[in-house]
């Protein structure tokens, strides 16, 4: 087993999960009220970091995002489609506009759109709370040297990343672990 891939027999076992669109709304109207005006960059990296903390810690990530390795770190691509306004993203929750104001360019502001905070778990405030308070007050470039420091992002640069290798290399049953993720976390509900 190497740390770039996991490969059983001649197939690389992939993690994938099912992107829960609505704790992605949730998540940024959360962050944006907790701080108005954090920036795209600042909402993706402290998703990141919740989404790979829960996972490693609980199974799952927060809200089961697909991550592209970018110049300026991490990015979760629904995320990132509901901050730019994504019609078809919209859509799929129902709305017709983006239920935040964005100013500046990368800047979001919550407008009259309440959080929703029951769409999480105990154990989601809990992660995205540290990751707020480890993340929200670092720079851009501070966030960046924090995110190309770490191995998953350092195994996928301009391409997208993997759940598995989240997971510390050092961890006990890693193997075991990757191979039944696999099997069943694109059917999990989170």
């Amino acid at each position: 087993m190497s740390v770039k891939s996991h490969v059983q027999g001649d197939v690389t076992v992939r993690i994938r999960f099912k992107f829960n669109n609505e704790k992605a709304l949730n998540a940024i109207l959360w962050l944006c009220q907790k701080k108005p005006g954090i920036t795209f960059h600042t909402i993706s990296k402290i998703i990141y970091y919740a989404d790979k903390k829960h996972f490693v810690g609980y199974g799952r990530p927060v809200i089961g995002d697909v991550y592209a390795a970018m110049m300026a770190g991490p990015v979760p691509s629904g995320v990132y489609n509901l901050l730019k306004g994504d019609e078809i993203m919209l859509e799929s929750l129902g709305l017709e506009h983006r239920p935040f104001e964005v100013k500046q360019r990368y800047h979001v502001y919550v407008s009259n759109t309440e959080v929703d905070c029951s769409v999480f778990s105990e154990s989601d405030l809990e992660v995205l709370e540290e990751s707020f308070a480890e993340n929200s007050h670092l720079t851009f470039w501070q966030l960046v040297d924090k995110t190309h420091a770490e191995m998953d992002y350092a195994e996928a640069p301009g391409h997208w990343m993997r759940y598995e290798d989240f997971l510390p290399t050092d961890m006990p049953n890693r193997c075991e672990i990757i191979e039944d993720l696999a099997g069943y976390a694109h059917r999990l509900v989170m």
